[in-house]
This record gives C-alpha cells, structure tokens and sequence, in this order.
C-alpha cells in the first residue's frame, strides 16, 4: 500500500507526517483518513511529539485483502507498526495505551490515574463512539438508516457528549 500524504492530515498535525521526505519515520499508522479511532492514534502520535508515515487503507478493501490480514486478522483500522522492532499494535486503546506508556506522556501519573484513562477509553468504545460514528456515518452519507433509527443514534450520541460536558464542569482533563 503506498504511503500517501494528506494534506489537512498534515495541517492538522504539523511535522508529525514525514512523508515524502528521505527521514524514517518510527511509526507507521494504517488507517482510514475518516476513522475517529485511526484520527485518536494520529492525534495522540502528535501530541506526544512521535513522527509518523501514514498509510491510507480503504475499510472495505484494503483492510480485507490478504496482505493487510497478514498485519491484523481481524481487518480493521487503525494498526501501528513501531519501525524499528517491526512490532505491530492493533485496536486504538491498546495503541493509545502503548504510547502513552513509551513516551511517558497522557497516561496518568499513577496507577488510579491510569484506571481512570483506561475507564475513560472502555467507556468510549461502549457508550461513545459507536454512536457518534453511526450519526456520522448518516449525515455525510455513508450509511442509510430510517428515520427513527437515525434519530436514535443523533439521541445516544448527544447522550454521550453530555456525559463528557458534565464531566469537564468538575476537571480539566478525561
């Protein structure tokens, strides 16, 4: 799969593509460019100042071709690969998780505070993001739902993002 620059991914996120320069970049990011799980990696990547090649993979053709199989059986994005020990990460929290604990940075300054980062991004997975990305999904066309249906995703999605507005009334961080 060729390793693709993309430019509002580059606005976004400043220098942390190295792509179509001569540098190595430590990670490569497999993911879909609108994959909120694929955006949270390359967030985080960032944020933690990590330097990163993207590689662009289509959700229902890329991620199901054998090659891409041979890097995740389980056919998703995103997936990061650490360049130098060829290691491969799969699933975004257990990414997330990982470079939090290399780089030292967004993963709690201790062991309650890394339960609570952990809570935070199961809670997500459960109650946040399947929602939001459902509606999404819906208003930019990509999937057809009947009207309650759409309504109820829109419903449990605001439901959500209230969860997190109440929580950031009493603190300033997840």
């Amino acid at each position: 799969l060729p390793v693709l620059t993309l430019p509002h991914w580059r606005d976004s996120f400043g220098e942390g593509l190295t792509s179509g320069t001569n540098m190595q970049a430590p990670f490569t990011l497999y993911g879909v460019d609108f994959s909120p799980p694929t955006y949270k990696v390359a967030l985080a990547l960032s944020l933690m100042g990590e330097a990163f090649d993207f590689v662009v993979t289509t959700p229902r053709g890329d991620a199901k071709k054998p090659d891409y199989l041979k890097l995740n059986a389980l056919g998703q994005v995103p997936i990061l690969i650490d360049m130098k020990t060829k290691r491969i990460f799969r699933q975004s929290p257990s990414i997330l998780e990982m470079l939090a604990d290399r780089t030292g940075k967004f993963g709690g300054q201790s062991a309650e505070e890394r339960i609570e980062m952990r809570e935070w991004m199961y809670w997500d997975i459960d109650r946040l993001a399947p929602p939001v990305l459902r509606a999404r999904r819906h208003r930019r066309g990509f999937m057809s739902y009947t009207q309650p249906i759409a309504e109820m995703y829109h419903s449990e999605a605001l439901a959500g993002l209230k969860v997190l507005e109440d929580h950031f009334v009493e603190h300033k961080w997840l």
